[in-house]
This record gives structure tokens, C-alpha cells and sequence, in this order.
């Protein structure tokens, strides 16, 4: 025998926000932010210090200056600045179905 449930608009939106996050998944974060490398001039961007960089995003936070320059290894500020600017649209494109 079914059984009838009912559901509020905001349980309705939750789950549908719960859908498109978990088949966006983390790979296509993971391409954002190795992106976010390329586009900014930082060499040597591993796929390992994305996965760094996500888990910080994904607890709804933007990685700090020393956060960032613990993970990547470049002293020009302007390429630090370049790539904390596309973290922030990775965050934003990655996370907004939280």
C-alpha cells in the first residue's frame, strides 16, 4: 500500500537543490578551480591542492591569503590576488545549492 506524504514548497526546493548538487559533483569544482590556476599563471596546480582548496569551499568559506599561500607555491601577489578572485566564482558556482 502507498502512502501519501505531503510536502511544503521549501522541503520541495531543498531536495530539488539537493539533486542538481550531488549530480553537479566535485569533479566539475575540482575543473573550476584547476581553471581558476590556469587562468591566474599559477604553475604546477595539482589536482591534490584543488581537492585542498574544495574541502575549504565546501564549508561555505573562501580560503584565506595564508590558506592559499600555504597550498600554492608563487610569491607574485598579483597572480595570488588573480587566483582568490576566480576562487570566489568557483565558490559561488560550486556551492550556491548548499
Amino acid at each position: 500500500m502507498k502512502k501519501v506524504i505531503k510536502l511544503t514548497e521549501a522541503d520541495l526546493a531543498r531536495i530539488v537543490k539537493k539533486v542538481i548538487k550531488e549530480s553537479q559533483g566535485p569533479n566539475e569544482c575540482i575543473s573550476c578551480i584547476m581553471t581558476a590556476a590556469s587562468s591566474a599563471g599559477i604553475p604546477q596546480f595539482t589536482q591534490e591542492k584543488a581537492q585542498t582548496i574544495l574541502n575549504i569551499l565546501s564549508k561555505g568559506q573562501i580560503p584565506t591569503q595564508e590558506e592559499i599561500t600555504s597550498i600554492v607555491t608563487v610569491s607574485d601577489f598579483f597572480k595570488l590576488g588573480a587566483f582568490g578572485m576566480a576562487l570566489m566564482g568557483c565558490q559561488s558556482k560550486c556551492m550556491s545549492n548548499q
